[in-house]
């Protein structure tokens, strides 16, 4: 009997719980000659250790056999790695004859030798691979992904096998196949425990494909999670987590966001072992782009361009991208002609040797047709901007992002041209095209929100349409101007976890879906008239016909998903006699060269709409970055108690650039502005502006700051009255408190200090509350003031939160490491919240962290609050309307987070507050509220009265009025 047919009579009598017949066929001279090694001895050794087992042999007996099967196995299969390893045609044919042994040999040993056979068919399919056997070697993948048991034992071999079967998709353009595979490793990862390496090979995979799909929100959360991981396990040097900081610094340079972009590039850089000598190329690639994309300087990058250079030449995959990183700066140069000859010959060069990549055939031509754009040829920019569109329309979902994209580019060909009225349309048709994307990604995903390269280019062809209405205005250009800047705004606000539509509105949130399209297919039906549709109007007829029948969304419970609002709606339709809208756009021109630089300048811009103008007024600053520092200092001023009379001069200046000029446009008899601050604006303290004639703008208009319109979730139990918390104690002890002190650097981030002022704010409002307002509810001070409480005592229809706020810039660091991992998150969302009892006892242990007992309540905790049911939230609390300013987003601060919750009214301060003033302040504010006038109307009534009593405007000029945007 030959050796498979007795190794496969051996099993079956194993099968049959016959272990002496199945020695029996294992014994003979076939077993012994010379002859009989490698994968047949895997095979024989391991059905005569589970024979002898079954028969009742002692373990000294069977142990060692079992051994010599793993070692021979192992053997074997590196055998076959190495002839993988020389990547001849001799090499891969005899990798695959010794895998496929292996697999014959370990398909006699069945469960025992699953993880085996499933190694063997992943050397087997990469083999296959590299001999152009892609079809054989996609289905080896999906054979071997389907032996494994899914469990927390083989959680790292699934990981490993589902990215290699994930990267030969991904390499084939088998995106669904990569989707499924990698999947699999998705659904493992949470038994890698300590193993960060598998953990970013995973997620790397992962964001990868989210950004074939356009789904870059998906792709930045899962490298945020590669190096929250590599940082939270102490790591501080390691190829991977520079590669994870290098991926993440790229995406955020596509998002715009250039100056956080070149921190984690000098990071991603500084994370790479020194003991491995110079980084790879994409390290060293992310730390020069976003270092140019911020500083622009020629000097610096030029030495880092030749080291890129030679990495590129040594890693050919890299060329490319190499090419079309060096196209940019030469773009930014002015540098055109240089510019048109290098993307030219690398659209020439890809075209020949590239022609599946299609997203770099498609960025060299967008690129050159900038060159060409910038050299006066018009018709072949035109030209290279067609073929881009072709490829774009050729490949499907994957580049669909690309089609507002190159309406941009078509729009600035159209500008250059002279020809204002194509500009503004193509300027129109980015705009919405982008709003449709955003639209139609969310769908179905909770993500899908803010493209990458759209939203840059987005807020590029904002720009440039501002700047033409601005120039030529007319009364419909300026309308649909205002109306394309709403439909652009709302993307980032899902940076804390926003844009929910929630299965509890289910009839609502298609009728807001309805309306949505509905206004896209309008901007669109305006595009097709002016002879420029959009792509994918024909898309949103469809999708607004299904909605009709409910055939989109139709799964009876919709859960959370990212809801389909581009944008605010226009504020005109709620406005009242004596109300004026102020819709605020910060835009960034650039293309000045200075002195090896490029320059920019800041433009705004603003939109004033009233009931009684037939048609918004449209404002514009030329260049206000001098007054924007200004404004910067003017903060910092108000938090460090400056001098009245210097305050009251930065205040003059700042009203005479800013608010003078809007003034004009406001018709006689308005009382109440409602503001869209964009950028830095939102820090713009304006109640304590001075009009023309010097009085204070809170003496004359009742201030509000409108949020974005966002579909929240309904509270899942009844809310109570109130809930008032104040002086949250730090919960350790004073021994504990003065060996911190003795141990650490005392200058902390993170302030934990007492409150004793807020204790007795917070015990009167909550006696205004039960007096007045004949109300019932919680409050909590000292030790009671914790997290956990706080979040188990909402809803509330009344929130009072009395505490330590917090508003991380990016770049601080922290003096003890978990202070540092908050503050030094690159998500704002992380850097910004209320410091809770306990905080200080966490902040100073060491060791891992225990659940969430952390004493911190940040942005992202609070915009997971059902506060639907919520009327008021007041934060008396430093810095709770600062944060990160975002191009066409405003302040992204928690307050935000709470309108993003659900509440619809809240009350903010924009620095850091006094707190025996602020105390003074809220008891005053509650009686005018008490007594029934609406938040904004009691808080300007107090700030009127302390700006008529002359107080210091630090102590009351900081607090706003924040309203959802649908209130």
């Amino acid at each position: 009997m030959r050796i498979p047919r007795r190794l496969a009579a051996c099993a079956a009598a194993l099968r049959r719980d016959r272990p002496a017949q199945a020695l029996a066929y294992l014994d003979g001279a076939a077993f012994n000659g010379p002859r009989f090694n490698g994968a047949w001895r895997v095979a024989e050794r391991g059905l005569r250790a589970r024979a002898m087992k079954a028969s009742g042999a002692p373990i000294s007996a069977w142990r060692p056999l079992l051994d010599e099967c793993g070692r021979v196995f192992d053997r074997r299969l590196a055998r076959a790695r190495e002839d993988l390893a020389l990547g001849t045609p001799e090499g891969l044919n005899a990798a695959i004859a010794r895998c496929d042994d292996l697999v014959a040999a370990t398909a006699f040993l069945g469960a025992d030798a699953i993880e085996g056979q499933a190694l063997a068919r992943n050397v087997r399919a990469t083999a296959l691979f590299h001999q152009g056997r892609s079809r054989d070697a996609l289905r080896e993948c999906e054979r071997m992904l389907a032996l494994l048991p899914s469990s927390p034992e083989t959680a790292s071999l699934w990981s490993g096998l589902s990215v290699n079967a994930a990267s030969i998709a991904c390499e084939l353009d088998e995106d669904a196949a990569a989707t499924a595979f990698i999947a699999v490793g998705l659904a493992s990862i949470h038994g890698l425990g300590d193993d960060p390496d598998r953990i970013w090979d995973v997620l790397r995979i992962a964001a990868d494909l989210d950004v074939r799909h356009g789904h870059f929100l998906d792709a930045r959360r899962k490298i945020v999670t590669a190096v929250a991981v590599f940082e939270a396990l102490g790591i501080i040097r390691s190829r991977n987590l520079a590669r994870a900081r290098a991926r993440l610094a790229t995406l955020e340079r596509e998002f715009g966001r250039s100056d956080l972009a070149a921190e984690l590039g000098r990071s991603a850089l500084a994370a790479w072992p020194r003991e491995d000598g110079a980084a790879d190329y994409t390290v060293e690639a992310a730390h020069l782009w976003t270092e140019w994309a911020h500083a622009r300087n020629w000097i610096e990058a030029r030495p880092r361009l030749r080291r890129l250079a030679r990495l590129a030449v040594a890693d050919s995959s890299s060329r490319a991208d190499f090419l079309i990183g060096l196209g940019i700066v030469t773009l930014d140069r002015g540098r055109f002609p240089t510019a048109d000859r290098l993307l030219g010959r690398l659209v020439a060069w890809l075209d020949a040797t590239a022609p599946g990549a299609v997203v770099a055939r498609i960025e060299a031509r967008r690129h050159h047709a900038q060159a060409l754009i910038g050299r006066g040829r018009f018709e072949q920019a035109s030209l290279r901007i067609s073929e881009a569109a072709a490829l774009v329309a050729a490949s499907g979902e994957g580049t669909a992002i690309y089609r507002h994209v190159l309406a941009r580019e078509r729009g600035l060909l159209a500008e250059r041209q002279g020809d204002p009225d194509g500009a503004v349309a193509w300027y129109l048709r980015a705009i919405v095209d982008e709003a449709w994307h955003v639209t139609a990604g969310s769908a179905g995903t909770e993500s899908s929100l803010s493209e990458a390269i759209g939203g840059r280019d987005a807020i590029d062809a904002v720009s440039g349409l501002l700047r033409l209405v601005a120039t030529t205005p007319t009364p419909e250009r300026v309308r649909h101007a205002h109306e394309a800047v709403l439909a652009s705004r709302g993307r980032a606000t899902n940076a804390v976890g926003t844009r929910r539509i929630f299965h509890s509105e289910e009839a609502r949130t298609i009728d807001e879906v309805r309306s949505e399209l509905s206004r896209v297919v309008e901007w669109g039906g305006r595009l097709q008239a002016a002879g420029h549709p959009p792509a994918d109007l024909a898309d949103l007829a469809l999708a607004l016909a299904a909605l009709d029948g409910q055939a989109v969304l139709a799964a009876p419970r919709l859960g959370e998903k990212a809801a389909l609002t581009p944008g605010p709606r226009p504020p005109s339709r709620t406005l009242k006699a004596g109300d004026a809208a102020i819709d605020f756009v910060v835009a960034i021109e650039r293309g000045v060269i200075e002195e090896g630089r490029l320059g920019r300048d800041v433009r705004l811009y603003a939109f004033v709409t009233t009931v009684e103008m037939p048609h918004p007024a449209l404002v514009a600053w030329p260049n206000v970055a001098g007054q924007f520092r200004d404004l910067d200092a003017l903060r910092r001023a108000m938090a460090e108690a400056e001098p009245e009379p210097e305050l009251a001069r930065r205040l003059n200046d700042l009203s005479r650039a800013l608010w003078w000029p809007l003034a004009a446009h406001l018709p006689a008899g308005t009382r109440r502005l409602f503001l869209r601050a964009d950028g830095n604006l939102a820090h713009l303290p304006f109640p304590a502006l001075p009009d023309r004639d010097g009085t204070p703008l809170c003496e004359r208009y009742e201030i509000v700051l409108v949020g974005p319109d966002l579909a929240t979730a309904a509270p899942d139990r009844p809310p109570r009255d109130f809930l008032v918390v104040g002086d949250p104690a730090p919960a350790v002890s004073w021994r504990d408190r003065i060996a911190a002190m003795a141990r650490e650097d005392e200058s902390r981030v993170l302030p934990t200090g007492r409150l004793h002022g807020s204790r007795r704010e917070a015990a009167a409002v909550a006696q205004f509350l039960r007096d007045r307002g004949r109300m019932d509810g919680t409050f909590l001070v000292g030790k009671h003031a914790a997290r956990q409480a706080i979040i188990e005592a909402l809803p509330a229809r009344f929130v009072h939160l009395a505490m330590h706020g917090f508003a991380v810039p990016r770049g601080v660091r922290g003096s003890r490491p978990r202070e540092d991992a908050v503050v030094g998150h690159p998500a704002p969302d992380w850097r910004a919240g209320l410091v809770c009892a306990g905080a200080e006892a966490w902040l100073t242990r060491n060791g891992p962290l225990q659940g969430d007992d952390d004493g911190l309540l940040l942005a992202r905790d609070v915009a997971a609050l059902p506060l639907a049911g919520t009327e008021l939230v007041v934060l008396a609390a430093c810095d709770t309307s600062a944060g990160e300013p975002v191009p066409g987003e405003g302040i992204l601060a928690l307050a935000d987070a709470f309108l993003a919750a659900g509440a619809r009214t809240v009350v903010a301060s924009a620095w850091a507050i006094d707190d025996h003033e602020t105390t003074r302040f809220m008891r005053e504010f509650y009686a005018a509220h008490l007594d029934g006038a609406a938040a904004p109307t009691a808080l300007r009534a107090v700030q009127s009265a302390w700006s008529r009593a002359q107080r210091n405007p630090r102590f009351w000029a900081g607090f706003c009025v924040y309203v959802h945007g649908e209130t």
